[in-house]
């Protein structure tokens, strides 16, 4: 079983912000991209084969790259984040069971995120491509959370989704199998060996590779010291935070940056 976080963000191709007129319609026959469109304001329709639903301010839909689909508008206010990108694996949302449509206007954080996403990727700062792609996926990681928190009768497949949302989102706090185990409903024992069996991981040990994954990320991105991303990973001390590093990358975080800096540049 892949694990839920291993989404990766390629080319990048637009954020931006529109507004449309009443008259507006788009017929999209397959996207080239996938992407978010995130209403901002007015409302509007969006209809494919499967649905038909009223688009209005804090709503959000998630397309895959190929999706067939007309969005149109209903007022003169009609204002929207738009955005395309890769996404690999290919359908990965539909992989991780993102809908196509979303309401996140009670998830104020999350709405705040489009709003940062669009002024990194128009700030044109330094290195704003890589951190585009890192909001990127912290916005797919909060889709996810939210589509699943109020799920019930979770089946064989889903049974975990309470503790691998909970690391994904508490993953620089200190958390136990235990309540773990409890946010699932299982016994400490059946949800080790349930988790092994479909993740791969033992439950510390997903955790673990959630942090190294965004130690990654916060490495290359040049703006923190080793210490910084230690500290913002949960990890004791920078002593623990490298040796962890290490077991699961084979390098310092040191190395890391510099084998990763040679590779950029094509050496």
């Amino acid at each position: 079983m892949q694990s839920y976080y291993d989404i990766n963000i390629g080319d990048i191709s637009v954020v931006v912000k529109k507004k449309e007129i009443a008259s507006f319609v788009y017929n999209c026959e397959g996207r080239y991209q996938d992407g978010f469109i995130f209403i901002t304001g007015g409302t509007g329709v969006f209809e494919n084969s499967e649905q038909k639903v009223k688009l209005q301010k804090d709503d959000v839909l998630i397309l895959s790259k190929g999706e067939k689909y007309t969005v149109s508008a209903l007022d003169n206010d009609f204002e929207y984040i738009t955005t395309a990108f890769e996404v690999y694996p290919q359908n990965a949302f539909h992989t991780i069971g993102l809908p196509t449509f979303m309401k996140i206007g009670a998830h104020r954080y999350l709405v705040n995120q489009f709003e940062w996403l669009l002024s990194i990727w128009e700030e044109r700062s330094p290195l704003y491509v890589l951190k585009t792609k890192i909001q990127l996926e912290q916005i797919i990681i909060d889709l996810f959370n939210i589509s699943t928190e109020n799920k019930e009768n979770a089946t064989d497949d889903n049974i975990l989704l309470p503790a691998i949302n909970y690391i994904n989102r508490f993953y620089d706090k200190e958390i136990s199998v235990t309540e773990l185990a409890e946010l699932c409903k299982l016994s400490v024992s059946h949800f080790r060996r349930v988790f092994k069996e479909k993740t791969g991981f033992t439950p510390l040990g997903y955790r673990e590779s959630v942090r190294i994954h965004w130690a990654k990320q916060l490495l290359i991105s040049d703006f923190f010291t080793v210490s910084e991303i230690a500290h913002k990973l949960g990890y004791y001390d920078i002593y623990h935070f490298s040796k962890d590093f290490k077991r699961y990358t084979a390098m310092s975080p040191k190395e890391y940056v510099k084998n990763y800096k040679k590779t950029a540049a094509g050496e």
